[in-house]
């Protein structure tokens, strides 16, 4: 029996919702001129009946409240494990990049999760079957974390994407496909 697993949309569009939640720390002055730092990394909940959960980022963007994006684009997708990140582990996707002091509306994770039949992002089960991992709005709005979030002025934010696979992983009825 083929499966398509998929990310839940509508839980990922929200910062502080189940399946990731955004922490983080930073320090410095809460100015709005000049630059700071943000860095931001990946974990993960574990996800029963599987040895892999891979993720293909392509990059990071971040929109700023005046309304100007940031891209931040990788030179090659980058395949992370989730599962490997379990207990405590992480993955950099952004180290120190610079960015105008100010306030956020939301970052976006670029991901290749298209329901194409290419397991750019996929699961492998306990059984050896792999199978496809879609997010639907993967080609237009990726996991987009919809929180506000300020960079002070000289400071450096910190971050840290972790996934709830448990929650995030879903094996929707009805869909055909891998």
């Amino acid at each position: 029996m083929e499966t398509n697993f998929t990310f839940k949309t509508a839980a990922l569009m929200t910062l502080l919702s189940a399946p990731f939640i955004v922490s983080g720390c930073g320090g410095g002055g809460g100015g709005s001129s000049g630059t700071g730092t943000m860095s931001l990394a990946v974990t993960d909940a574990p996800v029963d009946g599987a040895t892999k959960v891979v993720v293909e980022f392509t990059g990071v963007e971040v929109k700023s409240t005046s309304g100007g994006r940031l891209n931040f684009d990788f030179p090659a997708p980058r395949q992370i494990d989730l599962l490997a990140l379990n207990g405590g582990g992480s993955e950099i996707l952004l180290d120190q990049v610079t960015l105008p002091a100010g306030n956020y509306n939301f970052l976006r994770l670029k991901v290749n999760a298209q329901n194409d039949g290419v397991n750019d992002s996929f699961i492998e089960l306990d059984d050896g079957s792999v199978h496809e991992l879609t997010i639907p709005t993967a080609d237009t709005r990726g996991l987009q974390i919809g929180n506000h979030f300020t960079i002070a002025a000289g400071g450096e934010s910190d971050f840290t994407v972790d996934f709830d696979l448990r929650k995030s992983v879903t094996n929707p009825p009805g869909q055909n496909g891998d």
